[in-house]
């Protein structure tokens, strides 16, 4: 009988099997003791993981192997991996089943037709000043992105401008791009089309890729933060937010009592954030989801990146007629020290908006 792997995932053909299909696999063998060894070419110790198991009745059921390779898949920001599961003694190898595992933390509908962009949201509001990730499930040499954007002269008329990005995509182990709003609006404004139809600004824009498309609205809100996070594919993800925050200090510390004065020691501060955000299309919506569940969350402030954990949050999206879709949240910076935040986003923080505009007494 030897020793054969029962779940084979062939129904995929060679396409990246979701990794949560790895929670549970079958293997038969007539060895007394298993031995199985999980290794990742690319690792730079090779083997990341390794034990030995015992059939009962020459059946074994191994479990937790999607927590192992998802780990692994966090540790170094992949979203896709080839890894290879081997079995046989601890000398010999009797069977080997070599995939392409695709991070996912949620089940999927069709794990099977997922292509194009990584991402569960189609379409984003974005600002000047915001950044965009691209995250592709297949890249190949050459790979051409559609741009299609539409701008309005100063008469106020719309034209529609297209163009082909072929770029090597970079970053994230060669499967993302990060492009800044800012970037692309320069890009495009200077595209033949744009200049031709007299176009003076970029109102929305789409990107499609392998069939995929992305959306992105261009919104004038004054005020926005902008939190970066890992998605349910571990790839990279950015979302603008429009609310309300409302800062909380708490100041823990001990008192004593000493030579007739008191004092305080063992004194912290642990500053949190509030934010309520501004009414969502039901798609962005959804996009907080994510945000929420991810194990890395940034918050950009003046062009730096700072580890935030969110502690608290309210996620209530329904189809009720009456009610607008709102997300509730608390986060806190993960240093111990409280964070001065920067001028750029003092306007969206408690002591701005009307009441720090000079004002007059109307009944003086």
């Amino acid at each position: 009988m030897a020793t054969e792997f029962l779940s084979t995932f062939s129904q995929f053909g060679g396409k990246p099997v979701p990794s949560y299909l790895l929670d549970s696999i079958e293997v038969r063998s007539d060895l007394d003791r298993v031995h199985l060894s999980i290794t990742d070419a690319s690792a730079p110790n090779g083997e990341i993981f390794a034990n030995t198991y015992y059939p009962i009745g020459g059946y074994l059921q191994i479990e937790m192997l999607a927590a192992i390779i998802e780990s692994h898949m966090r540790r170094h920001h992949y979203s896709v991996c080839d890894i290879t599961i081997s079995l046989g003694s601890r000398t010999d190898t009797e069977a080997s089943l070599t995939l392409s595992i695709l991070y996912s933390d949620y089940v999927l509908p069709r794990p099977a037709e997922i292509h194009g962009f990584l991402t569960t949201c189609a379409s984003r509001r974005i600002h000047r000043g915001s950044m965009i990730a691209l995250t592709v499930l297949m890249p190949q040499a050459g790979d051409t992105v559609k741009f299609i954007g539409v701008g309005h002269s100063k008469q106020g008329k719309h034209s529609t401008v297209y163009a082909n990005i072929t770029s090597a995509l970079h970053y994230d182990n060669g499967r993302s791009m990060i492009l800044s709003v800012n970037s692309i609006i320069t890009w495009a404004l200077k595209l033949p089309d744009a200049v031709e139809a007299n176009i003076v600004d970029i109102d929305y824009f789409s990107l499609e890729y392998d069939g995929s498309v992305r959306t992105f609205y261009i919104m004038n809100d004054s005020d926005w933060m902008l939190f970066g996070f890992r998605n349910i594919f571990n790839a990279r993800e950015f979302i603008d937010v429009v609310g309300y925050v409302k800062n909380k200090t708490l100041v823990s510390r001990s008192m004593a009592v000493a030579s007739g004065h008191a004092m305080h020691y063992n004194q912290s501060t642990e500053r949190t954030y509030e934010v309520t955000t501004a009414a969502l299309p039901i798609a962005e919506a959804r996009a907080f989801d994510h945000l929420l569940n991810s194990r890395t969350t940034e918050l950009y402030t003046a062009d730096i990146a700072s580890k935030i954990l969110i502690t608290d949050h309210t996620c209530e999206i329904d189809n009720d007629d009456e009610s607008i879709a709102s997300v509730k949240f608390t986060f806190r910076f993960t240093d111990q020290r409280p964070h001065l935040m920067p001028d750029e986003i003092q306007p969206i923080l408690p002591s701005g908006g009307i009441f720090a505009e000079q004002f007059t007494f109307p009944f003086a």
